[in-house]
């Protein structure tokens, strides 16, 4: 896992208690829109936990 794929998943396991992250700081924190970050959220959970979403203690660990 590279420091991309973590500052992914620290940044949605950040916002996740409040619905997840707002299209704003989506964009102003990576560049890209909520649709293609939500792809790269899968990708990077796909291959480090082989499942598409964050496992809930792992996102319990992170926050």
């Amino acid at each position: 896992m590279d420091a991309d794929d973590d500052h992914i998943i620290t940044f949605a396991v950040r916002w996740q208690p409040y619905g997840g992250p707002r299209r704003e700081d989506i964009f102003v924190t990576f560049g890209i829109t909520p649709r293609e970050f939500d792809e790269r959220l899968r990708k990077v959970c796909l291959r480090r936990f082989g499942h598409p979403s964050i496992p809930r203690p792992v996102g319990r660990s992170l926050s």
